[in-house]
């Protein structure tokens, strides 16, 4: 019986520990790859679970895309910010901070058919300028 106890107990521990794994997937295109005007296009992934990392994740991402499209001498708001979002939520401090980022760069947020943004993940979807 004690066996079993823990053998469940290890298996719960596990599958928590696989959902308290987040990714945040970043790609950058540059000025070749979109519409003249536009000097690069930023999209961020959001899937599996928010954790207090992937601010930091995303504000690194930003900095090194905006750095990229000043050398190719545009404006900084020449980047559009894509987030596509597949989240079981996660840390709210960090969605309302991400949330709060999605506007300050009027960014487009996109769920794909079958993907899901539920709890602390509606506050990146709130916060984008265009749903």
């Amino acid at each position: 019986m004690e066996r079993t106890g823990f053998a469940i107990f290890a298996l719960v521990t596990a599958l928590l520990a696989g959902a308290a794994r987040a990714d945040v997937g970043v790609d950058y295109l540059p000025a070749g790859q979109r519409p003249k005007d536009v000097k690069g296009t930023l999209t961020l992934r959001f899937t599996g679970t928010l954790t207090a990392a992937d601010y930091a994740t995303v504000l690194r991402a930003d900095r090194e895309a905006r750095a990229q499209v000043l050398a190719q001498k545009g404006p900084a708001g020449a980047l559009i910010v894509f987030a596509t979002l597949n989240s079981s939520g996660g840390n709210v401090e960090t969605a309302l901070d991400l949330g709060r980022y999605l506007r300050s760069r009027s960014a487009i947020a996109t769920m794909h058919q079958g993907e899901r943004c539920v709890s602390a993940c509606v506050y990146l979807l709130a916060g984008a300028s265009f749903r």
